[in-house]
């Protein structure tokens, strides 16, 4: 019959092997969410980049006869003539980036979240492999035949290893994250203002 420390190693055993559920299953969740909804909205604002940089391409291309008498056309802001075709190319060139942003923005937001959660996941397997090397120690374990200590702390090293890995690449991705995040939400609306400022002065006659 089991002592009672033998009752409460179970326990503690049993709460380790919950918390390693818990986070594979984290895994599998953030893995999902990832594919169906964290993507969507860089995914679309790439796609609109892009048709806007199409619509402009159509647009001069029906205007193309009056074009270049046009294009000259200018602005002033803050004392300077600031021309039609100037602002084109800031259009393209803002639409650009938001484009190319919002995409590698996407792999990196994944590449981000499957080591970070990898990371949380081995956290928990060395969790567990210390919490029953501390009962083996103690003489508390209740199976003591299904652990070798020296490949459980042989284990634990190589889980260190691991967990530096993944919060490496983590904090690589996530760094790389937010830089095209912000490349992407400031350059599309800087590329939609000049793109509309580009056709306002097209169409003034």
């Amino acid at each position: 019959m089991d002592s009672e420390e033998q009752k409460i190693s179970r326990q503690e055993i049993e709460k380790a092997k919950e918390k390693h559920r818990k986070a594979l299953t984290r895994i599998v969740t953030i893995n999902e969410r990832v594919l169906d909804s964290l993507v969507k909205f860089y995914y679309y604002l790439a796609s609109v980049s892009g048709g806007a940089i199409v619509v402009s391409v159509t647009f001069m291309g029906i205007f193309s006869q009056n074009l270049d008498s046009k294009i000259g056309n200018s602005i002033v802001i803050c004392g300077l003539n600031i021309y039609a075709s100037l602002f084109l190319f800031v259009a393209w060139f803002s639409l650009l980036i938001s484009f190319v942003a919002s995409i590698v923005r996407n792999k990196k937001h994944i590449t981000y979240m499957h080591y970070d959660a990898l990371r949380v996941y081995v956290e928990s397997l060395k969790e567990f492999q210390e919490l029953k090397i501390e009962l083996f120690e103690r003489d508390q374990i209740v199976d003591k035949e299904q652990i070798d200590l020296e490949i459980a702390k042989r284990n634990i090293k190589t889980f260190d290893e691991a967990i530096k890995f993944d919060r490496k690449k983590a904090k690589r991705s996530g760094v790389i994250t937010n830089l095209c995040e912000y490349f992407a939400l400031t350059s599309f609306p800087l590329g939609l203002f000049s793109l509309i400022v580009f056709g306002i002065l097209i169409l003034n006659n």
